[in-house]
């Protein structure tokens, strides 16, 4: 199964499974549709896809609830914290309290006790506050907010926080505000040579040299990177959601990998790319895609003028499946190698997942999850990987 930030892989399958819970199977529904795409009868995939959908759109449609308990309190018999809550304020804690004889009266002692306490207590903060309020209102009559020259005061805390603002935005200001990258790349000054063997990139300078003059045709002449240059990387992309308050997502950001292969003193840490949904001006018109097309193997690069992303195409996505209302896409390929381009950082739109088609005569191969993108042929975008991306693809549908 080719990877994605937060999937879970079951490495012994599902059968030793010996308890489900609700969180195991939530995520196995993450990739049950595509796994059953090929594998079962159209109207077994039709009612598996009925059921989904249906707990996806529920989870979506929740966005009145949250008005109606605020105003009116949660729903009737569906909340028991109230009543749990009273009874060990007021059960448990006051016989704690007794000697455990004729523990009835005692109980009902302790919680007038308990009221007098609290209320006490509540005028108490009462109190305080007036007295703040007080010493903040004379502090602001006695306090001149303008010096000698009649200059306005700025406090030392407020020009502080305004150059880590500046600072923050002018270390990626030719990004995008719902792109974020590292204030420092993962890897500095890499080498031509290691940019080819670590990240897989074989024509690298070609397409970055193609690149710039594309973006600087004559009579300019931009300089042109060469052999002996060296890079930096960054290992991931962030991108904001957008905010689903029904369910809970709020500044969501969705993390899009970039990892080599890197060695360590106990256990290496696996390569990890992912597959993104890129912007495409050719791809306007077409209505399954709105505008997007599918890619591989992204990895970030800022040595250059502005940010640029190394991709291997996947071809057009293809319009929904009637029966499992999923999108495939192969991957794109000339004389058997992988179609490559360098495009700005800025028209990644969305990670997304892709799940290999594999049908009923699967027989399981010694590939991890990027040998199977680089050698399978037929694969599914999975909608269903996560809520807000099951929002997102309904733009496909």
């Amino acid at each position: 199964m080719p990877g994605y930030p937060g999937l879970r892989h079951f490495k012994n399958g599902i059968l030793n499974v010996s308890q489900w819970t609700g969180t195991k199977h939530k995520e196995m529904q993450h990739v049950f549709m595509g796994l059953l795409v090929g594998a079962v009868q159209p109207q077994v995939l039709r009612t598996a896809r009925a059921v989904i959908d249906f707990i996806y759109y529920a989870q979506l449609q929740m966005m009145h609830y949250f008005a109606s308990i605020k105003s009116r309190g949660s729903a009737n018999r569906y909340n028991t914290e109230w009543s749990k809550r009273l009874h060990i304020d007021f059960a448990k804690e006051g016989y704690r309290a007794s000697n455990k004889h004729d523990f009835i009266q005692q109980m009902a002692t302790w919680l007038d006790r308990q009221e007098a306490t609290a209320c006490f207590g509540q005028y108490l903060d009462w109190l305080l506050r007036c007295e703040s309020q007080e010493e903040l209102d004379s502090e602001d009559l006695d306090n001149d907010d303008v010096d000698e020259s009649g200059h306005e005061k700025v406090g030392h805390g407020s020009a502080s926080h305004t150059d880590v603002v500046d600072d923050e935005v002018s270390s990626h200001s030719g990004l995008p505000a719902t792109h974020l990258l590292a204030v420092n790349p993962g890897f500095h000054w890499v080498k031509l040579k290691d940019i080819v063997t670590q990240f897989h990139t074989t024509d690298f300078l070609t397409l970055v040299t193609r690149f710039i003059r594309c973006t600087h045709p004559p009579p300019e002449q931009p300089t042109l990177p060469n052999a002996t240059d060296v890079f930096d990387i960054y290992k991931w992309l962030s991108i904001h959601l957008k905010d689903l308050a029904a369910v809970g997502h709020i500044g969501t950001l969705q993390r899009i990998r970039a990892m080599p292969l890197t060695l360590g003193r106990k256990h290496d840490s696996p390569e990890n790319f992912d597959t993104v949904l890129v912007r495409s001006e050719s791809e306007k018109g077409n209505q399954a895609t709105k505008g997007t097309c599918l890619e591989d193997h992204l990895h970030c690069d800022h040595s250059l003028p502005q940010y640029l992303v190394y991709i291997e195409w996947f071809n057009l996505l293809r319009s929904p499946d009637p029966d499992s209302g999923l999108c495939f896409v192969t991957r794109s390929s000339h004389h058997n190698q992988p179609i490559s381009e360098v495009v700005p950082l800025c028209n990644v739109v969305l990670g997304c997942h892709l799940i290999p088609k594999f049908s009923t005569k699967f027989s399981p191969a010694k590939w991890n999850h990027l040998k199977i993108l680089n050698n399978w042929k037929t694969f599914s975008l999975n909608k269903y990987i996560d809520l807000a991306t099951f929002y997102e693809h309904q733009v496909f549908r």
